[in-house]
């Protein structure tokens, strides 16, 4: 006697039901990471928006003190350290070394995993 197949078998059922599982964890884990990746360029760009500012600041109006250190108001998570030293290079003259280190969280703004972005650089004083 034949017996006649109608749907699926429970091991049938399983299978395919472990198979989905598998893919749909799969595609969260692409998803999540997509999220940090994206979070970490955002902060990235925002860093280096933030020290371009700050450099062109220094360069208009050189704060008093040659070491600032800071929050940055607007922007949680972010802070900047400014180092200013003054230096004589020939041919230029007197120049002013300019070095300045922004933090900032590295996956979203409550991360502990902190990135750095420095940048150094000399600003040329006009001669008296």
């Amino acid at each position: 006697m034949r017996r006649a197949s109608r749907g699926f078998t429970l091991i049938e059922a399983l299978l395919a039901l472990a198979i989905l599982a598998g893919a749909v964890a799969g595609l969260l884990t692409i998803r999540a990471n997509a999220v940090r990746n994206t979070l970490r360029a955002r902060n990235e760009r925002i860093a280096a928006m933030l020290t371009g500012r700050l450099l062109t600041e220094v360069a208009l109006a050189p704060p008093d003190g040659d070491t600032a250190e800071r929050e940055v108001v607007g922007y949680p998570g972010f802070s900047y350290r400014l180092v200013l030293s003054s230096a004589t290079v020939e041919p230029l003259g007197p120049v002013r070394k300019v070095r300045i280190e922004v933090r900032y969280p590295a996956n979203g703004e409550e991360a502990e995993e902190r990135g750095v972005l420095a940048v150094e650089t000399l600003l040329v004083r006009e001669k008296e």
